[in-house]
């Protein structure tokens, strides 16, 4: 487990500072979570703050009194403090776990090891100032680097939509993806034609929105996720009528 002190104190905002000291002072263990932190440390403005916490979903109703349970998977908390929702989270055990125990809740190093890279891994202690690293996340982040937690050939099977996120993010930051787990990504991309559409449509949507859009289409196509999840392109390709220029209107 690796620290670095640094405040962001200027750069969160009220809301988001008034939902962690009201979670801290009712005694539980509360940190700033996952791809906001990376984006902090990056001079990113987040696009939202997420939340973790010891707190039960059940304990957080009772703190906030403008909130409400979301998912069924595993239930989110939304708190709304003004006009902002703020996600807050019970830190989640082991994944293998899953499915096995009811509430499947568990400790910050649990949690963090099993999100999907290490650069999303990452938790911020407002109280002292303090991002905590239990993945490797920070030197990744110092390095430009995309890996997965653990080993990629497990993760990708355990949920597909992690080959995607590795896309996204090496795309959008410039950072470049592990040999390890780019191969992974090469071996397994024919599991993501088990993701629902639905979750694909969601995930797509958001790097369609995204300024990095040729980086992410040109390491889709190279990785051969997009000839999983839009099987008819490569008849298109066949098709010499058909240029890369109407492809890439399509995206």
């Amino acid at each position: 487990m690796e620290y670095l002190k640094i405040s962001f104190s200027e750069k969160i905002p009220s809301e988001v500072k008034w939902v962690l000291k009201k979670l801290h002072s009712k005694g539980f263990t509360s940190y700033l979570v996952g791809g906001c932190v990376r984006d902090l440390l990056l001079n990113i403005s987040p696009k939202d703050y997420d939340i973790g916490t010891s707190a039960k979903p059940q304990e957080i109703l009772k703190i906030f009194s403008k909130s409400q349970i979301i998912g069924k998977r595993f239930p989110i908390v939304h708190v709304y403090v003004g006009n902002r929702i703020i996600e807050v989270s019970t830190f989640r055990g082991r994944e293998e776990l899953d499915g096995v125990i009811p509430e499947n809740f568990g400790t910050p190093y649990e949690d963090a090891n099993r999100r999907d890279l290490t650069i999303n891994s990452l938790f911020y202690d407002i109280q002292n100032e303090v991002i905590i690293d239990y993945t490797g996340g920070l030197k990744d982040i110092k390095n430009k680097i995309i890996r997965t937690i653990g080993d990629p050939l497990l993760r990708f099977k355990q949920d597909p939509v992690r080959m995607l996120r590795a896309i996204r993010h090496s795309a959008r930051l410039s950072f470049s993806i592990t040999e390890e787990t780019w191969e992974a990504i090469l071996l397994k991309k024919n599991l993501i034609r088990t993701v629902a559409k639905e979750r694909l449509r969601d995930e797509i949507l958001k790097d369609i929105e995204g300024n990095y859009i040729n980086s992410w289409f040109n390491l889709l196509k190279k990785s051969g996720l997009l000839y999983e999840i839009y099987p008819f392109i490569k008849k298109f390709e066949k098709n010499k009528a058909i240029s890369y220029k109407l492809l890439n209107r399509i995206f």
